[in-house]
């Protein structure tokens, strides 16, 4: 992994991941990728979101998407989201709408954003079905006129920015040009 680590799914493991990144936090570390292989067992255990998110916040540890997820909701975004991100948001107590992804049929998120349901995307491609998905999203994105972001920084700075606007804290939009037009030397 090329910005993070890969770690074999344990209950031990996931706890000693879990001490090591909450002292990491504790050094001013903001952002500690992890990379997590999972298993068939784990796949189909019901619970395992669940279980996994209750591990990590009882380390104090905030996964980033829920941050991100729970200050859209906030300012007063619907969250529509898919599979693992929906039951990790869910399991948060953050008010969630489940949407297929483009390979599990009808009604979609390509269906949401071409009937205008939609006024923003962020999307994460995490495996080969997601990405092949990305591009058909990211085209009706732009057919659409729909803001779309592709990293979780992306995201936050999108989300730190409605909020400072909402309480009036927003700096105006400038063009390039007119911060060109600026120069004084």
């Amino acid at each position: 992994e090329k910005n993070g680590f890969i770690i074999t799914l344990d209950r031990y493991v996931w706890e000693e991941t879990c001490k090591v990144i909450r002292r990491w936090q504790e050094m001013g570390y903001r952002e500690i990728p992890v990379s997590v292989n999972v298993s068939r067992v784990h796949i189909n255990n019901p619970n395992f979101v669940k279980d996994l998110y209750a591990l990590v916040k009882s380390y104090g540890i905030k996964p980033e998407l829920l941050e991100i997820a729970k200050s859209f909701a906030e300012d007063g975004f619907k969250i529509l989201s898919t599979g693992g991100t929906y039951d990790m948001i869910k399991g948060a107590g953050i008010e969630t709408e489940k949407i297929n992804k483009i390979y599990e049929g009808r009604p979609n998120i390509v269906d949401a954003v071409k009937n205008g349901e939609v006024d923003m995307i962020v999307n994460t491609p995490t495996d080969k079905k997601d990405a092949q998905s990305d591009s058909y999203i990211r085209q009706n994105a732009i057919k659409h006129r729909v803001p779309y972001m592709t990293t979780m920084a992306a995201a936050r700075a999108t989300a730190a920015g409605i909020k400072a606007e909402k309480k009036g804290e927003g700096i105006p939009v400038v063009s390039l040009q007119e911060y060109h037009a600026m120069i004084t030397e």
